[in-house]
């Protein structure tokens, strides 16, 4: 053993493909860097157009990918569109939450104030979290981010 973890994409994958180097990038980075490819074109599609009516090859087409690509990285749009909200809210969380902390959370109104920011300053941010959040594929993941928020806040509070 040479002490390399093997994680999930890499023991699903084909041994052929892992053996595989292209241009010095192993088969596994290749195969995550077109999940990220994927992740932020449902962000800019979706983000733009809705979930509704997106095809796959409307986000094969902005990632710059093959129709192969998205079925090994997703089994289903819904696990696309997951994702994409999944990424939406740690966007939102990378971009708001150093202010609040830096300011405090015991302010609500400050706190309401730099979170609308962040949403304003990217509409595909505000569809993605507040229209396209009401779709079915994302009750479970709305629900989560409105508990995590509320016991983010709830934790902060001195005393």
């Amino acid at each position: 053993m040479n002490g390399h973890v093997i994680d999930e994409a890499e023991a699903a994958a084909p041994r052929s493909e892992l053996t595989r180097p292209f241009r010095g990038v192993s088969a596994v980075e290749r195969q995550r860097t077109r999940r990220v490819q994927l992740v932020d074109a449902g962000y800019e599609v979706f983000g733009t157009n809705g979930i509704a009516g997106t095809t796959v090859q409307q986000i094969c087409d902005e990632a710059g990918l093959i129709k192969r690509y998205f079925y090994e990285s997703f089994a289903s749009m819904d696990e696309l569109v997951a994702a994409v909200f999944d990424h939406a809210v740690d966007r939102l969380s990378a971009e708001a939450l150093p202010s609040v902390a830096e300011l405090g959370w015991d302010d609500l109104s400050t706190t309401i104030r730099i979170g609308m920011q962040v949403l304003y300053d990217d509409p595909r941010m505000v569809r993605l979290l507040v229209i396209e959040a009401n779709s079915a594929a994302l009750k479970h993941h709305r629900e989560r981010l409105v508990t995590g928020v509320v016991d983010l806040w709830l934790a902060s509070i001195p005393g």
